[in-house]
């Protein structure tokens, strides 16, 4: 009989400050100012992702538009870009690709 060994946990110290910062970023302590600019900027940036989506098929459509969806802040939005790129390298070009990521650029 083979035993497995439990997997560490990370210590209490750095749970504490997972938990807190998490607490932090989602009330919203801090600059307002500053975290509205963010997300400002974060829904221009989706909607720019959803606007180069559109003509998909919906099925690759739906899984990048869900992902969109879901990403938290403009750093997960902007590294969505191979993903965008490879799904619509694949059913319209590379050439279309590379047109529609250098728009993304210009919203950033």
């Amino acid at each position: 009989m083979t035993r497995l060994m439990p997997s560490p946990s990370q210590p209490r110290w750095k749970r504490a400050l997972d938990h807190a910062l998490r607490l932090t970023r989602i009330s919203g302590f801090g600059d307002s100012s500053a975290a509205a600019g963010a997300d400002d900027a974060a829904e221009a940036l989706r909607s720019a992702l959803h606007s180069l989506i559109e003509d998909l098929a919906p099925d690759a459509r739906h899984m990048l538009a869900l992902r969109i969806l879901h990403a938290r802040d403009r750093d997960e939005l902007w590294h969505l870009r191979s993903a965008v790129y490879g799904a619509v390298a694949r059913q319209l070009g590379e050439q279309v690709a590379q047109e529609r990521l250098r728009r993304l650029d210009d919203v950033r």
